[in-house]
């Protein structure tokens, strides 16, 4: 991958378990629409899950194969160079309570595509966010930020200060204030 960004390639992962409630066919699909319209971009999907064989089929009955990367599960060294090496961060989900990978994405410098079906758009406001079934939508944010340095480099900085300025201690005053609330 870093002989591709060298290239001048844009890398976008989805970093999570491959499993159907991730909404990971919608972000192959995705994929493919946004490599007909911008050819420099380099997809990725890390981790692993029932859905893998599925997914490799996918990539591959629509000729993108060769720019769909599958790397499996990853942790520890290899987990911090995927994100350091990753451009664009995908929660194509279709059903995300919260979704911590997306935070672990904005703490490594990352530009954030975010599902409205993932409650982690609720405490981040400095991403880009699509119905998890718009795959026309998602491959038109994916071509914008690839073409554009400019959005992307906005979009990384303004999403890392932001994580930055989140406290979990922050938000459990606000729970303990709504409980407060709801008892009286």
């Amino acid at each position: 991958m870093e002989e591709l960004k060298k290239d001048g390639y844009t890398v976008v992962d989805a970093l999570t378990r491959l499993t159907v409630q991730k909404g990971l066919t919608y972000f192959v699909r995705a994929a493919a629409k946004a490599l007909e319209k911008y050819e420099k971009i380099v997809f990725v999907l890390s981790g692993n899950g029932e859905q893998r064989d599925e997914l490799i089929e996918l990539a591959a009955d629509l000729g993108i194969s060769d720019k769909m990367i599958f790397t499996g599960f990853v942790r520890g060294k290899q987990w911090r160079d995927i994100y350091c090496l990753i451009d664009v961060f995908v929660m194509s989900s279709v059903s995300e309570p919260f979704g911590l990978t997306a935070l672990e994405a904005a703490h490594h410098d990352t530009a954030l595509l975010i599902s409205r079906q993932s409650g982690v758009g609720e405490v981040l406001n400095n991403i880009m966010r699509f119905d998890y079934w718009d795959v026309n939508k998602l491959a038109d944010e994916i071509v914008n930020i690839a073409e554009s340095p400019a959005l992307q480099k906005s979009l990384k900085k303004n999403v890392k200060n932001e994580y930055a300025r989140i406290s979990w201690q922050d938000a459990a005053r606000k729970c303990l204030k709504l409980y407060k609330g709801a008892l009286v």
